[in-house]
């Protein structure tokens, strides 16, 4: 299994607003299945889950890529 750096894009809406936030390192046979594991260990009601473009309540959920060092 991989191991993948999630994160989750942040918000701004009708007065409120929450900046990106980092879920933690979760792995999974993909990323998807990762991010899915990440957000139901926190809680997260599942149902605002979107397989589609891998977003919860539309804020789109992302993997930190470290840059090679030369």
């Amino acid at each position: 299994m991989n191991k993948y750096k999630i994160m989750m894009e942040g918000y701004s809406a009708t007065g409120s607003y929450c900046p990106d936030m980092y879920l933690g390192e979760y792995s999974g046979p993909s990323f998807r299945a990762a991010c899915k594991k990440a957000l139901k260990e926190k809680g997260y009601d599942m149902k605002y889950w979107n397989d589609n473009d891998c977003s919860f309540w539309g804020c789109r959920l992302y993997e930190i890529v470290r840059k090679e060092e030369s």
